[in-house]
């Protein structure tokens, strides 16, 4: 896991500790969010806009969809984040080369 990883990882956890009113101590990369955080469909939808507007990412249906534990939210920031750098970058490119 990279450093970016690590410090998204990090701010999700403090994010779902304040949501979920839990000692962020007891969240970890592995819980669940059903499970062990007794996420229902009300929560995940507050998440996704907290983390969306937390990290400035927009996530897909079906990157949500896929979530079952923490990690799983730092993997579709972390999936957004790349996208848009690529995107960036090629826009970059092709702006220079018109």
């Amino acid at each position: 896991m990279s450093v970016a990883e690590t410090t998204t990882e990090s701010k999700v956890i403090r994010l779902l500790a304040g949501y979920f009113s839990k000692a962020h101590q007891k969240i970890s990369s592995s819980s669940r969010l059903v499970e062990d955080l007794n996420a229902d469909s009300v929560d995940i939808v507050e998440v996704v806009m907290i983390v969306e507007e937390t990290f400035n990412v927009e996530l897909s249906t079906s990157q949500v969809a896929e979530w079952r534990s923490v990690v799983d939210i730092v993997n579709s920031i972390a999936g957004d984040k790349k996208i848009q750098t690529v995107i960036e970058t090629q826009g970059c490119a092709t702006a220079k080369n018109t």
